[in-house]
């Protein structure tokens, strides 16, 4: 018994701290326009649309928390936008920051579009935009074990910002791996238990 009970205590603290999650926020981006692509948390960016920049001096373009941030833009397309994969990993998507990329309020999107791809199929969110500000938005279950991701706001001539992207955090309503493992000696170990009696 005595081994059993030390068993389920080293499982149990094998289990903490299991999920991680990271946040993208470009905070160490240097202002740099007109990119095709930017690497960062081992996650690469890449356009789809007309220009792409990392904004250092955030606040001259966007009235939100000061911080640095991804800009997209277009001047002839319907959206702009970019995608998100990470080499050869898969990946979950929890939440990211939206806005609009002018301070004054022009040449805002109309709404966002992001579209993730699995092994299996694709999922997709389609955000209203009608209230500018910058907002955040929380995915739910079926956004894990993407492969890519694409962000677009909506909108002919549209500017936006896409900022604190998280990533790989546990989602409250799925069990981790490590306590459903947990539970399962458990049983066994009551069910031994239960034999020897």
């Amino acid at each position: 018994m005595k081994k059993i009970n030390s068993l389920l205590a080293a499982l149990l603290l094998s289990t903490v701290g299991a999920a991680h999650a990271d946040v993208i926020n470009f905070n160490t981006a240097s202002t740099a326009f007109w990119i095709s692509s930017y690497e960062t948390n081992g996650f690469h960016f890449q356009t789809i649309s007309d220009g792409m920049a990392t904004m250092a001096d955030a606040p001259t373009y966007w009235n939100g928390n000061g911080t640095p941030h991804l800009l997209t833009w277009t001047n002839v397309t319907s959206f702009s936008g970019v995608s998100m994969t990470k080499a050869g990993e898969q990946f979950s998507l929890n939440s990211f920051d939206y806005g609009n990329g002018y301070t004054a309020g022009n040449s805002s999107p109309t709404g966002f579009e992001v579209t993730g791809t699995t092994a299996t199929g694709s999922v997709v969110a389609l955000i209203d935009y009608s209230t500018t500000g910058i907002f955040t938005y929380n995915f739910g279950a079926g956004w894990d074990h993407l492969t890519a991701v694409e962000f677009k706001a909506l909108g002919g001539g549209n500017r936006a910002i896409f900022d604190n992207i998280v990533v790989n955090e546990q989602r409250s309503d799925v069990p981790e791996p490590g306590s459903l493992a947990l539970v399962g000696l458990g049983v066994a170990a009551l069910s031994r238990l239960r034999r020897r009696k």
